[in-house]
């Protein structure tokens, strides 16, 4: 680590936040990357190094999914638990600009967060 510290910002879907039947690996594997980032913030933190996550929706990640042959159903990238709270924006402008402050110096403040750049579909 360096004096000055430093950052990791994870990047996971949204659904893991919920659960969704049918995505038990992918709901599982995602809520571990966000254990495990908050488990380094408190490890890390005492060397400067923050570590984050930000939450995005499901079709961020779905294009080019495939699992056939695994015997579970490919991802919908319409999958929503919920409706959005605010109407249909520019989320991937959002959420490199949330990356951006988590990993600039306006976020050294912010560690072990799980921040959520979906519009407002999961309210965490």
């Amino acid at each position: 680590f360096t004096p000055a510290g430093g950052s990791v910002v994870v990047v996971t879907p949204t659904l893991s936040m919920l659960g969704a039947a049918g995505y038990v690996a992918l709901c599982a594997s995602s809520e571990a990357q966000r254990v495990l980032a908050k488990t380094a913030a408190r490890s890390w933190g005492r060397h400067g190094l923050t570590v984050n996550v930000v939450a995005l929706p499901v079709p961020s990640f779905a294009d080019g999914w495939s699992c056939e042959g695994a015997g579970v159903p490919m991802a919908d990238p319409t999958l929503a638990l919920s409706e959005a709270a605010l109407p249909p924006g520019t989320w991937t402008q959002d959420a490199t600009g949330t990356i951006a402050f988590l990993a600039g110096d306006a976020g050294r403040a912010v560690t072990g967060a799980t921040l959520c750049v979906d519009s407002g579909v999961v309210m965490a």
